[in-house]
């Protein structure tokens, strides 16, 4: 994520100055997003379970902020328990951006089908801002030289 404006080349601008290029902010891939979510597990929750009802999942009571099209909204991190490697939120409340224009995860007005750790969804690059979607970031160490 080189040059531009954004919030990526500003915090990535703040990071050069103050570790000399050491530390790089990127959106994660999708493997990599697919990875921290799962957590070591192969189900479809980071809890280790199956998913059993596309709609409104008992597996996903006390992991996820989903379903809730007519009352709800994000929740703040940390309000569902977070998975084997601590990591929140990886089920539902906001879905997440990766490098490639995917969205993963689910959101708060998401069914549960859309909450499991292998959905995904392309979005357009000219898509408009909503209270669905967020990120999280990747911290990428980068050797002295340029080697990684």
């Amino acid at each position: 994520m080189a040059g531009g404006n954004g919030f990526l080349a500003k915090l990535n601008q703040i990071l050069a100055n103050k570790y000399g290029g050491a530390l790089v902010a990127e959106l994660p891939s999708e493997d990599e997003w697919e990875y921290a979510c799962r957590a070591g597990t192969t189900t479809s929750f980071n809890n280790g379970k199956d998913i059993t009802n596309g709609e409104s999942d008992p597996a996903l009571e006390h992991l996820a902020n989903y379903n809730r099209v007519a009352n709800g909204s994000p929740r703040p991190v940390g309000s569902y328990q977070p998975n084997a490697w601590g990591l929140y939120d990886m089920h539902g409340n906001v879905s997440e951006w990766c490098q490639n224009r995917y969205l993963r995860g689910g959101s708060w007005q998401s069914k549960a089908a859309y909450c499991r750790a292998a959905w995904h969804t392309q979005v357009s690059a000219d898509a408009s801002g909503s209270n669905q979607v967020g990120f999280r970031l990747v911290l990428r160490y980068r050797a002295p030289g340029g080697g990684n």
